[in-house]
């Protein structure tokens, strides 16, 4: 649909047992740029458990709370109400356009009905929305794609972001030079310091190596110094000369 041809009197209409609630906002957000919105209800039991956290969503949105029972167990009425005001608002506030937000099949012939007559059928719901009443609709939107968008604009700080994105790239691993890579080696681990009773036998085990070492170095000396001819000692033992 041109969106340069504004709607005068659109009527929102919400079936709470097949509609998110999440996406009430990103509806209405999107179905005002048609045009003017004059009339949104939300139909449901309200005593239903499934239904508890609607309260305060309605209240925010100014959306209307239509209480309907369900007269047989396991079976609700909010369809047929639904229908019954729809018929209503046709003929009595001659609304241009409807908006029907349910992802149910049932509403087929409704939005037939109310097409027939000229207005415009919106139609909202979910991937699971059969193609009959997707067809019977002049404009079927995705709550898919109402609120992905949302959540897309807010991650990238209220700028669209795009749909995919493409692959990660890994970021190019710098080769180290010889210097760079031994800076960042680990340093070796301490030995740990050695007890009292360790140093005092290294010092006791240095001061024997000391002395044998002396020793040794003693008798090689003697070994070294020249030894005296055996005549001049038998003469200095004759004459008794030192």
């Amino acid at each position: 649909m041109d969106r340069d041809l504004s709607l005068d009197k659109i009527a929102v209409l919400i079936d709470a047992d097949n509609a998110q609630l999440t996406s009430l906002k990103a509806i209405l957000d999107e179905i005002s740029k048609y045009g003017r919105i004059t009339v949104k209800k939300a139909y449901g039991d309200w005593k239903n458990p499934s239904l508890k956290n609607w309260e305060e969503e309605l209240k925010e949105l100014a959306i209307k709370p239509e209480q309907q029972f369900a007269y047989t167990k396991g079976k609700n009425a909010t369809d047929i109400a639904l229908v019954i005001d729809a018929m209503d608002l046709l003929y009595t506030h001659n609304n241009d356009a409807f908006v029907i937000v349910c992802s149910d099949a049932d509403y087929t012939p409704l939005a037939i009905r109310l097409r027939e007559t000229g207005a415009y059928i919106f139609g909202v719901g979910e991937d699971k929305t059969p193609a009959a009443f997707r067809n019977s609709c002049d404009n079927f939107i995705l709550t898919k794609l109402l609120t992905d968008g949302d959540e897309k604009k807010a991650e990238k700080g209220g700028k669209e972001a795009p749909l995919r994105e493409g692959p990660l790239k890994e970021a190019p691993v710098k080769e180290l030079s010889a210097r760079e890579a031994s800076a960042k080696e680990v340093p070796a681990k301490k030995a740990p310091a050695k007890t009292v009773h360790e140093k005092e036998a290294v010092v006791g085990k240095v001061v024997r190596l000391g002395v044998d070492h002396q020793r040794e170095g003693s008798v090689l000396e003697r070994a070294a110094r020249p030894q005296p001819h055996a005549l001049t000692v038998a003469c200095v033992t004759a004459f008794g000369r030192v």
